[in-house]
């Protein structure tokens, strides 16, 4: 199940001048059913990459996936080396091809 909250968000600060002065920024809210397993993965990612909430690693694995996809729609290969290997290995991601 998905669901997706639009909300407006007024936030007040002070400027440089010293003078307050308000913003207003367009903010959706989803809310998302995730199996157990998949919630566990979320916090071992929210700690190492030591995200400060999930919603930071969600929003940090869209940009890396936007990314990612704009690299394949270019036609470039993403390649992988370890360590204590000399190839580099080819991924591929069928999934993500047009």
């Amino acid at each position: 199940m998905f669901a997706c909250y639009k909300s407006i968000v007024l936030t007040t600060f002070e400027n440089r001048s010293g003078n307050v002065a308000n913003t207003e920024s367009k903010r959706y809210r989803i809310q998302l059913d995730l199996s157990q397993r998949t919630f566990d993965q979320l916090d071992r990612l929210q700690t190492r990459l030591d995200a400060g909430s999930r919603a930071a690693v969600i929003r940090k694995a869209l940009n890396h996936l936007e990314t990612t996809i704009s690299y394949i729609d270019e036609g470039t290969e993403i390649k992988i080396k370890r360590p204590d290997q000399e190839d580099f290995h080819i991924v591929e991601y069928p999934l993500l091809q047009k």
